[in-house]
């Protein structure tokens, strides 16, 4: 989903994005969804399926057989050479009088599967919206700690500028020097940390 997300807004170029746009887009263009919206529609059909064992089943049939003389088969079955050509029809009628409940149990099994495949797609999207949020925050929170590191570089320099001119006119050592810079050092690192989070 980050994935998708991600390669379509680098299609697009840099844009901004308010929350309920990146939920929008992130389920507009994540396929799980649209697959566990299918499979709910499919499974949704499958109580009508089943019911349709009780409903009557009516067919027809046609045969016909031109018979060789001495033909002994015919139409897959034994066949009197006396009777030359013959045609039959038919019609059957079925109805399913009782099972003992068991389509009817069948069906709602089916209600029931379906109606979870429901409940999954919808977790589905819920989840879509939360992974989301989360990487929307992410972006937000790296934009911060950035603007923090970048704040903290700035004032360590400050310091460590103001220790080094104090220590050219004595009234520092270079120890004091030293601790500024390495307070310098680490906040350089921690600003690069900062970029490297909010560019990831």
């Amino acid at each position: 989903m980050a994935l998708a997300l991600a390669g379509t807004l680098l299609a697009q170029g840099p844009m901004s994005l308010t929350l309920a746009e990146a939920e929008k887009l992130a389920i507009k263009n994540n396929p799980a969804l649209s697959a566990a919206q299918l499979i709910a529609r499919a499974t949704g059909q499958i109580p009508l399926e089943i019911g349709s064992a009780l409903q009557p089943t009516v067919f027809g049939s046609v045969t016909g057989v031109g018979a060789d003389s001495g033909s002994r088969i015919a139409a897959g079955a034994l066949n009197n050479p006396s009777v030359y050509s013959r045609l039959g029809t038919g019609i059957t009628v079925n109805q399913l009088i009782t099972d003992f409940g068991r389509t009817r149990n069948l069906i709602e099994s089916a209600k029931f599967n379906a109606a979870a495949e429901n409940q999954i797609a919808e977790t589905v999207d819920a989840n879509i919206v939360l992974q989301t949020d989360r990487a929307y925050f992410a972006v937000l929170r790296a934009k911060s700690v950035l603007t923090v590191s970048q704040q903290t570089v700035t004032a360590r320099q400050l310091v460590s500028d103001q220790v080094t001119a104090l220590e050219k006119n004595a009234i520092k050592s270079l120890l004091d020097v030293s601790f500024a810079n390495v307070n310098l050092a680490q906040a350089r690192i921690q600003l690069s940390a900062a970029q490297n989070e909010l560019s990831s």
